[in-house]
């Protein structure tokens, strides 16, 4: 009897401990991050976003027939930095592939992201393929812009066809 009290004084001692180690492995805390979105347009690039916790940039190519044309550049209010970082604070970085190719589709939607979050990068390339997650994300993006650049969204196939 004497162990199992002991036991259990010793469970609610440190029970607070694990407590809080599991509310921050819900969601990180977000300092820096660098979201850049491509769009590529018959192999070249089309149209490039980034997004930082201080600011937004959106770039087109073919915008006028100029090279490297700023659509936007402009900083980030606190309001739509605060939101970023909630975002990413539960974004599955870990989880994707670095491509997700549709190849029964010969021609169509490329998009390349490179996601930093706190120092931790990954590209991913996705070729006539929606993923949710990455719907998700450029759906906020999308959000800090006049206009939707990307056209990424569920009527893309969510199935990778093999051929």
């Amino acid at each position: 009897m004497r162990n199992f009290i002991v036991t259990l004084f010793m469970l609610m001692l440190i029970s607070p401990f694990f407590l809080m180690t599991g509310e921050k492995r819900e969601g990180q805390n977000i300092k820096n991050f660098k979201v850049e979105i491509i769009r590529y347009y018959f192999g070249r690039e089309n149209v490039r976003i980034v997004v930082t916790h201080e600011q937004l940039m959106c770039e087109s190519a073919l915008v006028l027939n100029k090279k490297d044309y700023t659509l936007v550049k402009r900083v980030l209010t606190d309001e739509e930095s605060s939101g970023m970082k909630e975002f990413l604070s539960e974004f599955p970085l870990d989880e994707f592939k670095e491509s997700y190719y549709n190849k029964g589709v010969k021609d169509g939607m490329q998009i390349g992201f490179t996601i930093n979050i706190n120092g931790i990068e990954k590209d991913i390339y996705v070729a006539n393929y929606y993923i949710k997650e990455l719907g998700e994300l450029v759906s906020k993006v999308v959000k800090l812009l006049s206009e939707d650049h990307l056209d990424y969204n569920s009527d893309y196939n969510t199935e990778i066809i093999e051929k």
